[in-house]
């Protein structure tokens, strides 16, 4: 049985206030770089409900000479020209550009039901944009906007309630998924760029589990000159101070002793002795000779060829990098770097084509790629692990993402170029190694503007740092569990997208009724400040 809300006809504008933006003068630097934040589309362009960070701010005097606005939180935004009706819900106070327009619900409007009133509207507001250049909506495109809305403001409430408990469970995802992003970052960071990877993984030696997780602790920049503890062996040493005295010692754990004795010690500089013995009987005999005057006068000798316990490295065209890693061309690393396919576009088709829009913040959104009658060659059929790379147009070029997903049926289409790892690399190394040079593929764009490209040529010569295959096997088993949850909260906040965009236009025509249903609307609905 179906219910319908009861609803009254208005045009948009009769239920709302535009507000218009602005731009402080650019040139002058006392309007820029304040605590006030200055949206612009591209700070909310994908993002789900709220936007939370603008790229730029400006100050309190940029505000007060220029002609923005402030929306405060429950606004809603909208952009207005060129990549029209992108929208979002305004968090806390902040103020915005002449390319979009604030849009505040009267009192009669349950804030929250108007953002959702919008973006269900938007398809309708695209469709009356016009302008020679750019796409544009206009404060008269809203007066010819005929919506529905429930009488009962309570109504709106419930309404809201369910759509935006969908969003706010994306949003946590999302959190998760940043924070396991970042920790998977700082592992990379910390093997990769500081070097200070277990050096365990450098030792040919046997460890039990316990040793081997002590072991983890130390890396490889810092302690990779030290030799492993072994089984039945035992360690004399000999540590300079910088004021010239000594510590003499034995352990059966040079590196836990060392890196113990300088928390206890700064003053400690480097080892000029250690030497292994079979017994600690052998290994007392020695320190206690090191100790006599004899053995003094043997570690002055040694001082002017001090031990190293950090480990070995050597020039490269990345710089210094470990002793035995090396560095190859993209195209020594992979066995595919091509251009998608140009997809015959059928919404009932089997091929799901990933096309730029789907591409950002390192993730696939699939609810951006459309269907394709028309399929790809066998290569150009991703695979589990592909790096996909937007390589055309401004704005989205260099964005990348790895592909996780077991099925042959998904394709990129011509802008967007394929990378897949070959067996010289560990295919999660590979994809953050390449995430890690975002950046840099954006400026290796050509070509005039609007026309960029990246091209293949740049992209198969990139050097990219290569380790040994045993560390970069160990990284990807340290990270997986991580890349794992995060695939989990994606594909979970893509069929709460898919809910939310099936249950809205049946909310907001009635189809569906609230009414009846006891929701608890306690913490929501509140309005603009």
């Amino acid at each position: 049985m179906i219910f319908v809300n009861k609803l009254k006809k208005v045009n948009l504008d009769e239920i709302m206030v535009v507000i218009s933006g602005g731009t402080p003068k650019t040139k002058v630097t006392n309007y820029w770089n304040g605590n006030i934040p200055w949206l612009s589309v591209k700070d909310f362009k994908d993002v789900q409900r709220y936007v939370y960070i603008s790229e730029k701010k400006i100050t309190k005097l940029g505000f007060e000479k220029s002609s923005t606005n402030y929306l405060y939180k429950g606004d809603t935004i909208i952009s207005a020209r060129g990549s029209v009706g992108e929208i979002a819900q305004i968090p806390y106070r902040m103020s915005f550009n002449q390319s979009c327009y604030g849009l505040r619900s009267t009192k009669d409007v349950d804030c929250n039901f108007f953002f959702y009133l919008i973006k269900n509207t938007v398809p309708k507001l695209k469709n009356i944009t016009h302008g020679s250049v750019f796409d544009t909506i206009t404060k008269d495109s809203f007066k010819k906007i005929e919506v529905k809305i429930p009488e009962n403001k309570l109504t709106q409430k419930k309404i809201a309630k369910i759509l935006s408990d969908l969003d706010d469970k994306i949003e946590v995802n999302e959190k998760i998924n940043k924070k396991l992003e970042e920790m998977a970052q700082a592992i990379f960071k910390h093997w990769f760029i500081d070097f200070e990877y277990p050096v365990i993984l450098d030792y040919e030696c046997e460890t039990d589990e316990e040793l081997k997780s002590e072991l983890m602790k130390y890396g490889y920049k810092s302690f990779g000159g030290l030799p492993a503890p072994e089984k039945g062996k035992t360690f004399v040493y000999v540590l300079k101070k910088n004021d010239g005295s000594y510590i003499t010692g034995i352990t059966d754990f040079l590196l836990k002793e060392y890196n113990e004795l300088k928390k206890e010690n700064p003053k400690i500089e480097k080892f000029i002795y250690w030497e292994k013995f079979n017994s600690e009987e052998e290994a007392k005999k020695k320190a206690e000779y090191l100790r006599t005057e004899e053995g003094k006068n043997r570690l002055e000798e040694l001082k002017t060829n001090p031990k190293s316990q950090k480990g070995k490295m050597k020039e490269s065209k990345l710089g210094k990098i470990p002793e035995k890693w090396e560095v190859s061309k993209l195209n020594e690393l992979t066995t595919l770097i091509k251009r998608g396919i140009t997809p015959r576009y059928d919404e009932k088709g089997k091929f799901i084509i990933i096309n730029q829009r789907c591409i950002r913040n390192n993730k696939i959104f699939l609810l951006n790629s459309r269907r394709s009658s028309k399929g790809p060659n066998h290569e150009k059929k991703l695979c589990y692990g592909d790096v996909l790379i937007n390589s055309t147009g401004v704005g989205t070029l260099g964005r990348l993402a790895q592909f996780f997903m077991k099925n042959e049926d998904y394709t990129v289409d011509s802008h967007v170029t394929i990378l897949r790892p070959n067996a010289k690399v560990d295919f999660l190394y590979f994809g953050l190694a390449i995430q890690n040079k975002e950046e840099h593929f954006k400026h290796l764009a050509i070509g005039t503007t609007g026309q960029t490209e990246l091209g293949r040529s740049a992209i198969s010569n990139l050097s990219l740092l290569k380790p040994r295959q045993k560390i970069q096997k160990d990284f990807s088993n340290s990270i997986f569990n991580l890349k794992r949850k995060i695939q989990k909260n994606l594909k979970e906040n893509e069929n709460l997208s898919k809910i939310r965009d099936t249950l809205l236009p049946k909310l907001m025509s009635g189809e569906l009724s609230v009414e009846n249903l006891d929701i608890d609307i306690s913490e929501g609905g509140e309005e603009n400040d």
